[in-house]
């Protein structure tokens, strides 16, 4: 046995990839949401306080 199949854990391949998916779906879209969306809600603050 060779040390990669020691390290495998005991899901199948679909399984870990839906897994793998769905935590990076969700990663990306709580990233969205606390940097892209918050970067522009201030900037659209300072463009209406600049008028």
């Amino acid at each position: 046995m060779t040390g990669m199949h020691r390290g495998q854990p005991g899901l199948s391949p679909l399984a870990l990839f839906l897994v793998g998916g769905a935590t990076t779906w969700f990663l990306a879209l709580l990233a969205h949401y606390l940097l892209t969306e918050r970067l522009g809600a201030r900037r659209r603050r300072r463009r209406r306080a600049a008028r």
